[in-house]
């Protein structure tokens, strides 16, 4: 082996934080720095031009771990400049698959690791955490679940069971289980602080006490919200929105990186939303956007998609418009642009917005090649016509797609639409056609007991 000597300023003496020890010998006034340059060593080179050889051990977003021939040397990301491999290890390449976002790659590499580990437990809790982290990102939601509760029942005393708390608190929260969230957050904070925690423990264990401080105030306000809502709709009423606003607002300002200051923001969104002040409720929606984009180190576009789903299902619907109306500035797979359409037209209808949505679901109807988009702007549009009592729209519409659709799974129902419509025209006899037809052609319909009892409704009529 090559000894190498450097001269240690006291600049490159604090560059590093060193976990364990050096030889140091002092000659003629200077500290000397032995460390051992391995044949085929690994090897980091700083931001600062320093030259450190060894063997890398561990790596992630935040820092990575290098063997000297004494200890172990941890330096920051930000730190380094340039990483070398003689000969790039398994779990190295399974975190920069996971770094460059190719988390089925990453989660393929963890299940090798994993299979193969003979390794200490600390490595096999990162492994786990980590791949629990893919499997997350790639919809594995159950599974990797399952992966967080394992690490905190077998590997207790780690920092990854205690990131897999935190996963839980949150994943409580965002199912609206306040409880469990709550009971989560106590697990962590109940942690004794007099054992063996490491630095990087602690941390965590004080951060979710900040965390529990602020959780417990947005259940506060959540409350009240939730009484304001069944309250009579007055003016007095309504201005208890605004204390709701007020609080939630300082959680956000207070602590803008910590989980709960974004249900604090999605509460304020949704006080504007109750007092019909859907513009401020918009701009609102975009400082949360900001901060889901922030914490959660997702993308903005995926981050807007992401909330606009989150606010569909929830049936904010003039909220979503503005968020659809955005995402239909970006570029996206056709079959995505398909479905932002078709909601757009949904949120059109949803907010009273009959002659758009009509105009917004033909055109969809006439250019998406999706069956199941297709089919679901027919049926919205269909009974939009009927509901606005365009009969003759409906029925030219409907009698086209039986024509260049005889085969459609919607075939009974339009039938059915078709059938209901000449009722309210008067035209019975046209109606028992096609009720006929359901009966004839579909027997085994959803629709079609409750086409025979219109059948017979125009039967008894005539008598």
């Amino acid at each position: 082996m090559k000894i190498h000597k450097t001269l240690m300023s006291k600049k490159n003496k604090h560059s590093f934080k060193l976990q364990v020890g050096f030889i140091s010998i002092i000659m003629s006034g200077f500290v000397l720095l032995f460390t051992v340059q391995f044949l085929n060593a690994d090897k980091i080179i700083t931001t600062s031009g320093e030259s450190i050889e060894g063997k890398i051990v561990y790596y992630d977003s935040e820092k990575v771990d290098i063997e000297i021939e004494y200890g172990t040397m941890t330096i920051r990301q930000d730190q380094i400049k340039q990483l070398k491999f003689d000969n790039p290890p398994l779990w190295y390449k399974a975190a920069i698959a996971q770094s460059q976002k190719k988390y089925k790659a990453a989660a393929v590499l963890y299940e090798q690791l994993l299979t193969d580990a003979s390794t200490d437990s600390q490595e096999i809790a990162k492994w786990k955490y980590n791949h629990a982290e893919c499997l997350f990102r790639l919809g594995e939601e159950h599974q990797a679940l399952s992966e967080f509760k394992s690490i905190m029942k077998t590997y207790p005393e780690t920092e990854q069971a205690l990131q897999s708390e935190k996963v839980l608190f949150e994943k409580y929260l965002w199912q609206g289980n306040k409880e469990k969230a709550l009971a989560a957050l106590n697990n962590i904070i109940d942690k004794d602080l007099s054992k063996e925690l490491s630095k990087e423990q602690k941390k965590v264990v004080e951060q979710m006490k900040v965390e529990k401080q602020l959780f417990e105030q947005y259940l506060s306000n959540l409350t009240m919200f939730e009484e304001i809502t069944k309250m009579e709709r007055n003016h007095k009423n309504l201005r208890l929105y605004d204390t709701v606003i007020y609080n939630c607002r300082k959680i956000v300002r207070s602590q803008p990186k910590l989980i709960t200051a974004l249900y604090a923001q999605k509460l304020i969104i949704k006080c504007y939303e109750k007092l019909t002040e859907y513009k401020k409720s918009a701009q609102e929606a975009v400082t949360y956007v900001e901060l889901y984009e922030k914490q959660l180190q997702v993308p903005f576009y995926e981050t807007l998609a992401e909330t606009a789903q989150e606010f569909y299902d929830q049936g904010s619907f003039a909220l979503v418009e503005f968020f659809y109306q955005t995402l239909q500035g970006e570029k996206q797979e056709t079959e995505t642009a398909d479905l932002f359409r078709y909601r757009l037209a949904v949120c059109a209808e949803e907010t009273g917005k009959s002659k758009k949505a009509i105009k917004q679901y033909e055109t969809l109807i006439n250019t998406t090649k999706d069956e199941s988009i297709f089919n679901k702007g027919l049926s919205r549009m269909s009974y939009l016509l009927f509901e606005e009592k365009k009969h003759q729209e409906l029925d030219k519409l409907l009698n086209q797609q039986l024509v260049s659709h005889p085969e459609s799974s919607l075939a009974p129902q339009i039938l059915y639409l078709l059938a209901r419509s000449a009722v309210e025209q008067k035209k019975t006899d046209v109606a028992t056609g096609y009720l006929m037809q359901i009966n004839q052609k579909y027997p085994n319909a959803p629709n079609r007991y409750i086409a025979e009892m219109l059948l017979e409704r125009i039967k008894s009529s005539h008598n």
